[in-house]
């Protein structure tokens, strides 16, 4: 009987053993289809961006493609032309679109190869359905095009868009110098060739900047054969609801604890850029202090730097000391383009998660250049620009820009407060920190409205010099101005060179650039000139734009204004104050500056040249600053400058025009506070509707959330914004808000890619406690640890003390601390979750993926505790049996003080806190881990209780935090609820109230299993 009791003794062991592997088993099944379902996640994500960005190089069919041409047609005789079309590096103005302000030119010469933003700005004007060569079939048996088919479409397509005969066209003839084709038309000849024969698939807009020849483009179209397009569908576009009203925005700051997070990668080492003020050296010594590598450099890095070992770039050129800050204005900004030149990913290269972080530095006055007390610094602070671009061009890369008030600071205070930063304020983009150690992040609010209360500064009398004026929007705007101030006078600056002659024959009657190319070139086949196609296409541009200078002029001085046209190149300071003194003998002094000339020469940073910045930067800044010293005598009471979204957002492919519009912006508060009796405003111009914003390009914006502004709405805008006596020195003025926080989107619905949110070092000496919670001698990171780390890295976080919630927090992995209490590194990473309107939270460590958790966005709703059960029945031991294989804590961790009662319905007790308990205190606590661990504590207490096994805690419903921050009072009661249990898993709820009576901590459905030994 003995041993058959036995033997059925061992049989329920075996079969609860079975039980509980199977057990296991299946929670490891979960783990792995919880990793499967995130990498599936990551690939649709990937999919859906590529199928977004391939979408717009696919061009609907002729209906549309007929409705872009002609809509670009009519334009063409109004003063708002299509910014591919504008004469070579004209400093007049063409429609904004993208990230592009209503003043700037994109010069035809320049040959930018544009990003993909700017391909989708560029008018995919579609030529009209062509038919295949005679004797030719169309296809092939197969149902593709055939080589000599396309070949005869190809030149079809491109005489139709350049206007160039068929019968010059060769295959071997380079795109850009011997036609005259940018990268953007290369985008509108093969979406054109796409719409006639949608065999051909979709183009990837990576492929354009390698197509260098007309042979080129064939061999990308045989390539292309046999894949799928996708179509834009334009319906409900016509007969659409009125345009907003303009949002006016105005920058601002808010301020914001750090999170407590480590810079991803600051513990593989780090490069600093010297500064020659000794804050480099502070700053590296700081980092030593705390166990990070850190090597100083002289900047700009070269591609011959070492970066060997380097996971972080710290970028302090902006901080050096300049006796001219106007001069050093293009130096710097072009020192740190060639420092990111040297770090920037390569564009073919796989997202790897190890790519450099980059820290850009600048002193805008430690508040975003809001104050102006920079000065004349302002020249310096287009860094923070150069940043926003960079971080959406390397969007798997981590760039920041910190604004360090240095002005009242040592280099080493300046060193510490750098550390600081970067030690703890993990990934957010940018902040400022001002000398009184205040932290804030920048923000957008409502402008406040425009006064007239007081006297306005134009008048009659006004002498305005406008930098290009000419062209485009910024001479609507000028009409518009001039309408409401009778007798304005315009001193309009520009390069486009005006003939008095009459055209005559030579095409005065054709009013687009493929018509014009092609009578040009009949006139030189007539004369027998040889000149290159395009040659020809630059001459039509050029004809072009001095049509509409004249247009422009006749318009103003028909609002009533009295109009002079200059051709002056503004980046000459001479030229601009030889121009200024003989207007000046007329019209007498200068009361007004409008400053709207821009150029463009769109490429990623790691594509851009010195040359190309050059030209959009000094196009800007440089100009301004010759108008500036040319002025300096005069009486201005308005000073207009023309900025772009791009400067406050960031736009791929402008990183230089983003930074010098930075510039302009941090200008006009300087210059307010430098002439408070001035009207001085920076206008941030969003994308305006006209010329190359096509139907196609419409329906982009409208995915991205992002409105157009109407060229009579934006016209209107400006003028009231010099007219009102009183108003911002900077202001954003987009048809919508919405516009600020999805620039640059290619549509709302993309899952967004993981995010590395920062690092965690862990270490003996910053939390000690953790020795305390050891298994079997290695150190295990607790949940409740795991919880603080997590809740640190919710994005959006920006009040240390504001409640907050996490949902569905689940233990992935064990996280063994091997090396503790040596120094070890964990990292959070982020990844939005459009599903839960939320963030998916995850710390992981050096060999899985440790704890996850979700975080709705927004703060959550106040949420009652659950109601309070009976009290328990009285504890039979008062104390918990620390020292056991269940509760293996050391001394740190014994933090549950008294149990007052336990039993089936649940346990209630006295716990102490982090700080009771002697831990080190923490500034950035979110949580206080001390207690959410007594809680887990207690939960495993009952589920023992009702299940008479050891259980281990694996996962937490919801763990509101109503409290934040270690408990700094007495003792905190703990009540332990029952929910459900089973032979092997119970659920309970666990409530965290301070001595005050307020709650503290609610934890809600506290899962736990049976352990398997």
């Amino acid at each position: 009987m003995a041993e058959a009791d036995a033997d059925a003794d061992g049989g329920e062991v075996l079969r609860l053993l079975g039980r509980a592997q199977q057990q296991i088993a299946d929670l490891h099944a979960e783990h792995q289809q919880i990793m499967a379902e995130s990498h599936r996640t990551y690939l649709s994500a990937t999919q859906a961006v590529l199928s977004e960005l391939t979408r717009f190089v696919a061009v609907p069919p002729l209906e549309l493609s007929r409705q872009a041409e002609d809509s670009a047609s009519s334009l063409q005789e109004s003063p708002v032309l299509p910014r591919a079309e504008a004469p070579s590096h004209v400093e007049t103005t063409c429609p904004a679109s993208g990230s592009v302000e209503a003043g700037r030119t994109c010069p035809p010469d320049a040959e930018p190869t544009h990003s993909t933003r700017d391909l989708l700005t560029s008018g995919l004007a579609v030529p009209p359905a062509g038919t295949a060569p005679e004797g030719e079939t169309g296809s092939a048996q197969d149902g593709t095009p055939d080589g000599e088919y396309l070949s005869g479409l190809l030149r079809s397509v491109v005489a139709d868009l350049t206007g160039y005969p068929e019968d010059i066209l060769d295959l071997g003839m380079a795109l850009e110098t011997d036609l005259g084709i940018d990268s953007i038309k290369r985008v509108q000849i093969l979406a054109a060739l796409r719409a006639e024969v949608p065999e051909l698939g979709n183009v990837e807009v990576a492929d354009v900047a390698a197509l260098r020849t007309l042979g080129d483009v064939l061999e990308r179209l045989a390539q292309a054969q046999g894949e799928v397009g996708h179509e834009i569908s334009l319906q409900g576009q016509a007969g659409g609801p009125a345009p907003p009203r303009l949002a006016r925005m105005v920058p601002s700051a808010r301020r914001a604890d750090p999170p407590g997070l480590a810079l991803p990668r600051l513990d593989e080492g780090v490069l600093i850029t010297d500064d020659g003020r000794g804050i480099a050296p502070a700053l590296a010594a700081e980092l030593t202090a705390h166990g990070i590598m850190a090597r100083i450099v002289p900047g700009p890095l070269s591609p011959g730097t070492d970066t060997t070992g380097v996971g972080c770039v710290v970028l302090l050129e902006a901080l050096r000391t300049v006796p001219a800050p106007a001069d050093a204005s293009a130096p710097l900004h072009r020192s740190l383009l060639r420092s990111l030149r040297v770090v920037a990913p390569t564009p073919a290269a796989r997202p790897t998660g190890r790519e450099t972080s980059v820290v850009l530095v600048q002193d805008s006055g430690g508040d975003f250049g809001l104050s102006g007390r920079q000065g004349e610094s302002a020249w310096l602070n287009g860094a923070v620009a150069l940043a926003r671009t960079v971080a959406r061009e390397w969007p798997h890369s981590v760039i920041r820009a910190i604004d360090c008030a240095s002005s009242e600071r040592t280099a080493e205070q300046i060193g510490r407060a750098l550390a600081h930063e970067l030690l703890s304020g993990g990934n957010d983009p940018e902040v400022a920190l001002a000398v009184d150690g205040e932290r804030h992040v920048p923000a957008h609010e409502q402008a406040p409205p425009l006064s007239n209360d007081g006297a306005r500064q134009l008048g009659s009398r006004s002498f305005l010099v406008v930098t290009g004026g000419a062209r485009g929007i910024t001479a609507e705007c000028l009409a518009e101005l001039a309408g409401r101030v009778p007798g304005l006078r315009l001193l309009l600056l520009g390069r486009t060179p005006v003939p008095d002659t009459a055209e005559g024959d030579l095409g005065e009657e054709v009013h687009d650039l493929p018509g014009l190319t092609r009578h040009l070139i009949e006139r030189d086949r007539a004369a027998s000139t040889g000149r290159r196609p395009a040659d020809i296409m630059t001459e039509a541009r050029r004809r072009l734009a001095a049509r509409e200078v004249r247009a422009t002029v006749r318009r103003l001085e028909d609002a009533g204004a009295t109009v002079r046209y200059a051709v002056v190149d503004v980046r000459d300071a001479e030229a601009v104050r030889v121009c200024l003194s003989d207007a000046r003998r007329q019209w007498g002094p200068v009361t007004g500056l409008v400053h709207a000339a821009g150029v463009i020469t769109d490429k990623p940073v790691a594509e851009k040249t010195d040359e190309q910045f050059d030209t959009v930067f000094c196009t800007k800044v440089d100009s301004l600053r010759n108008v500036l010293a040319a002025t300096v005598d005069d009486p201005l009471d308005t000073i207009c400058l023309f900025s772009s979204v791009s400067a406050a957002v960031g736009n791929p492919g402008q990183a230089d025009y983003a930074a010098a519009n930075a510039v302009l912006d941090h200008l006009a508060a300087a210059l307010t506070r430098e002439r408070p009796d001035a009207r001085v405003v920076s206008m941030a111009w969003g994308a305006w509707r006209g010329g190359m914003v096509t139907p196609e390009l419409q329906e982009h914006f409208a995915r991205a959330g992002a409105d157009l502004i109407e060229p009579p709405r934006g016209a209107a805008a400006f003028a009231d914004e010099l007219t009102a006596a009183t108003g911002p020195p900077r202001v954003l003025l987009v048809p919508s808000t919405s516009q600020l926080t999805q620039w640059g989107a290619a549509g709302t619905t993309t899952p967004a890619p993981v995010v590395l949110r920062g690092a965690v070092r862990v270490s003996g000496e910053d939390q000690p406690e953790l020795t305390d919670h050891a298994i079997a001698g290695r150190v295990v990171l607790p949940v409740a640890t795991a919880v603080e780390w997590l809740a640190r890295a919710v994005p959006g976080r920006r009040d240390a003390a504001e409640p907050f919630v996490l949902h569905n927090v689940r233990v992935r992995g064990t996280v063994v601390l091997e090396h503790f209490p040596k120094t070890q590194w964990l990292t959070l990473h982020t990844s939005r979750d459009p599903a839960a309107n939320g963030w998916l939270v995850e710390l992981r460590g050096d060999r899985c993926h440790g704890f996850t958790a979700l975080a709705p966005a927004g703060r959550p709703d106040e949420a009652a505790a659950p109601a309070e059960p009976p009290r328990p029945l009285p504890a039979a031991n008062p104390r918990l049996s620390y020292g056991s294989k269940s509760y293996f804590h050391g001394p740190l961790f014994r933090v549950v003080r008294k149990i007052e009662g336990c039993d089936d319905r649940g346990v209630l007790a006295t716990l102490d806190g982090r700080i009771a308990m002697g831990w080190p205190d923490d500034p950035h606590a979110r949580t206080d881990p001390a207690l959410v661990d007594g809680a887990m504590q207690l939960a495993v207490l009952w589920s023992e209780h009702v299940l008479g096994r050891p259980s281990l805690p694996m996962a937490v419903e919801q763990c509101i935090i109503h409290r934040p921050g270690p408990a700094r009072g007495g003792p905190v009661t703990c009540r332990v609820t029952a929910r459900a249990s089973t032979e092997l898993e119970a659920v309970c709820d666990a409530v965290l109230t301070d001595e005050d009576g307020a709650l503290r901590t609610t934890l809600l459905g506290i899962r736990l299993i049976t352990r398997p030994d």
